[in-house]
């Protein structure tokens, strides 16, 4: 007689798919960490991430809630992070002065006044994604 297994056939896969979700996160926050700017490591320390079941932690300079938060759905790995700064640093643009005429800050220990500044984009998150989808195919095929 035959017995059907498939519920038990169903967890195995889900927590193999899970454990290589998670591979695939550690492999492109490392990634993403070797190309992230870095001044005082806030940013690069939130680089974490998260499948439904799992979320890496920050480490460094950086500050719980930082991190990246959990997808709702089975079977997805979410890069990524929370710092309020992080997609100007990833994508580029401009910054303007708000609530004065001037930003003001210091370069090489002297202080600057302008109106705007344009940051270009540094694609640490992109770069580090691209890097990890050369093995993508390698960690996720199975044999069964």
């Amino acid at each position: 007689m035959l017995k059907w297994n498939g519920e038990e056939i169903k967890k195995k896969l889900q927590a193999e798919v899970e454990m290589r979700l998670e591979i695939l996160g550690v492999d492109a926050v490392s990634a993403a960490n070797n190309l992230c700017p870095y001044d005082k490591g806030r940013l690069r320390g939130s680089i974490t991430y998260a499948t439904k079941n799992k979320a890496s932690s920050v480490s460094g300079s950086a500050k719980s809630g930082d991190e990246v938060e959990k997808p709702s759905k089975n079977g997805v790995v979410r890069i990524g992070t929370n710092v309020e700064y992080a997609a100007i640093q990833e994508f580029g643009g401009e910054i303007r002065a708000k609530n004065a005429p001037y930003l003001t800050f210091k370069i090489d220990g002297h202080w600057v006044r302008v109106k705007q500044v344009k940051i270009g984009g540094k694609f640490y998150l992109k770069g580090g994604m691209q890097q990890t989808e050369k093995v993508v195919k390698q960690i996720m095929s199975f044999n069964l």
